[in-house]
């Protein structure tokens, strides 16, 4: 799996800066700032991303646990995650 930073990240909401939303995540009572975004719509999406990695996964197993009798169509989508996943892990087109 993808080497992204651990922990629940967190949208917040600074009056400071340029970029009033930021994403955090708090390891070990220390606080890290992950992304520094404009809205709070990319702030939330990018907090959950996490999350939507894991769920991801386990569809991608679920999928993969067809048999090929259930249709094309769930090769296909196990494809399109297999490519998302190697995007989100730099590994498209030989790069790692």
């Amino acid at each position: 799996m993808s080497e992204f930073t651990q922990g629940k990240w967190e949208a917040v909401f600074s009056s400071l800066g340029e970029y009033p939303y930021y994403v955090t995540t708090n390891s070990e009572g220390n606080y890290h700032q992950i992304a520094f975004v404009d809205t709070e719509a990319n702030a939330r999406l990018i907090a959950a991303a996490p999350e939507m990695y894991d769920e991801l996964y386990e569809v991608l197993q679920l999928l993969k646990g067809k048999s090929s009798y259930d249709g094309d169509e769930f090769d296909q989508q196990a494809k399109s995650i297999q490519e998302l996943f190697a995007r989100i892990d730099g590994k498209e087109d030989g790069h790692e």
